[in-house]
């Protein structure tokens, strides 16, 4: 009896030795399946420099904006913030037509493979193993999911706090009135179109990314 395969490297090991491809209803070309996986695993795990990450999100960013059914654009996330490293990428688009935005982020020269291709967010990663997802989201929400998919969790979790104790709930869809299963009145939310209205209507100066 084979002993049991209990880490990566182990896993690793065996399809290198032949074990694996020596099981029944496994071969060769799986042992090479999985060791390509294995590779990319450690690839998509890694950050990258944010220089390295701005390279590669500033064209598709640019793209975006330049689609005729894009009305806003931003890159969010740790890019967004200046961290030293990135994880991966987040697009924010405010569109009322999301499908074509959608067909033309995982069709791009750039990308190696698509995790998910969604009616309104899509996942891919791009050549070099940086993971990218865009979200598309009506108008009148863009402030709100750029501020949420920015944002550190402990900053969103002290901005929802924030609201709750001022009568609302947050979220990355928007601000609604505590208790109540209606939006905003139109006129509070028609002025909350920017993460700077959004500071202000909590009593706050704006925050920086």
């Amino acid at each position: 009896m084979r002993s049991a395969v209990e880490s990566i490297a182990a896993l690793k090991a065996a399809c290198e030795s032949g074990e694996v491809e020596a099981l029944k209803g496994f071969g060769k070309k799986s042992a090479e399946k999985i060791l390509t996986g294995i590779a990319n695993r450690a690839a998509y795990a890694k950050r990258h420099h944010w220089w390295t990450a701005r390279e590669v999100a500033q064209p598709i960013l640019e793209g975006l904006r330049g689609l005729p059914q894009t009305e806003r654009a931003e890159v969010a996330g740790s890019l967004r913030r200046l961290r030293e490293t990135v994880g991966d990428l987040d697009f924010i688009v405010a569109s009322a037509d999301p499908q074509p935005v959608m067909d033309w982020f995982v069709t791009q020269p750039a990308v190696a493979e698509v995790t998910a291709h969604g009616a309104t967010k899509s996942s891919v990663r791009f050549e070099g193993g940086l993971q990218a997802d865009l979200r598309v989201v009506p108008a009148e929400q863009f402030a709100f999911a750029l501020h949420h998919f920015t944002g550190s969790k402990d900053h969103n979790v002290a901005l929802r706090q924030r609201a709750l104790a001022r009568g609302y709930s947050l979220s990355e869809w928007g601000l609604t009135e505590k208790g109540e299963e209606g939006d905003l009145k139109a006129e509070v939310a028609d002025s909350i179109n920017s993460e700077a209205g959004l500071f202000e209507f909590l009593g706050l100066a704006e925050i920086p990314p």
